[in-house]
């Protein structure tokens, strides 16, 4: 009898630990909003770390613990689908939305355009059943709409609250102050194999830089386009390369290039 309870007991132990840290597959389709096969795609967790990618005919197969209740699909491109999957839930159908680019309009105005053809997902669904693409006329899983203005309207308080930094900084610089300036770099992105820089722009944060140019101002003025600032190169030391291309010249001390901070950084400090 003893022999019986002990076994009792750790038949439910090991039961709890297959229930907690145990796997269930999730399979599926995915498809576009012209009710096309999507290849290439991808399906995420819920922290952005990629599961899998769908087939040549969009299908695709996943495992994930099965305490997991969200997905996220996605696609260059295409906006991210965000489903929540309950227990009973194991075969989705997916409509990937096409993601569009909207000038002149307000972030407002641009979540209503995309709540509307959100609200077009049943119709496709149909449709994609009416042509055998999809087995289910309803999915067992709820899609979640995610606005995007309140991201981006604080994306923009942050961009006017470093437009004033800079401003500031490039007011109170002057002619024959010394400046170091952070770029990144891209091998080859000329075609000559040689090293080209790139813009760090102020936006960008940390204080690691692939490359570092300073140089002395000579000239400074405030226009349309932004804070421009006229350097003369006085040491490239702290760029380890070399050749180094910029604006489709060599980067070398004695050179004159011009640098705009109303979108690009220098280091003050």
């Amino acid at each position: 009898m003893r022999l019986l309870k002990i076994l009792f007991t750790l038949f439910l132990f090991s039961s709890t630990i297959l229930c907690v840290y145990g796997q269930r597959t999730i399979k599926g389709r995915v498809i576009d909003e012209n009710l096309d096969k999507l290849p290439a795609s991808r399906v995420y967790n819920a922290d952005m770390l990629q599961l899998g990618e769908i087939d040549s005919e969009g299908f695709f197969e996943v495992s994930v613990p099965t305490e997991s209740d969200k997905l996220i699909f996605g696609f260059l491109g295409y906006e991210f689908a965000n489903v929540s999957i309950p227990a009973n839930c194991n075969y989705l159908e997916v409509i990937l939305l096409y993601r569009g680019t909207y000038h002149y309009r307000s972030n407002r105005k641009v979540d209503r355009l995309r709540k509307k053809d959100f609200d077009k997902l049943p119709e496709l669904r149909k449709k994609a059943v009416e042509k055998g693409l999809f087995k289910m006329d309803s999915p067992c899983y709820t899609r979640e709409f995610i606005p995007d203005k309140p991201q981006l309207d604080q994306i923009g308080k942050e961009l006017r609250a470093k437009r004033k930094v800079n401003k500031r900084y490039f007011k109170d610089l002057a002619v024959g102050d010394t400046i170091r300036i952070p770029y990144s770099v891209s091998n080859g992105s000329d075609r000559t194999g040689r090293t080209t820089l790139i813009y760090y722009s102020y936006v960008v944060d940390g204080n690691q830089f692939d490359c570092i140019i300073e140089g002395v101002i000579v000239d400074k003025n405030r226009g349309y386009n932004g804070y421009n600032i006229i350097y003369k190169v006085t040491d490239t030391g702290q760029c380890k390369y070399a050749s180094i291309i910029h604006e489709e010249r060599d980067m070398k001390k004695g050179e004159v290039f011009r640098y705009n901070m109303k979108y690009f950084k220098v280091i003050t400090e």
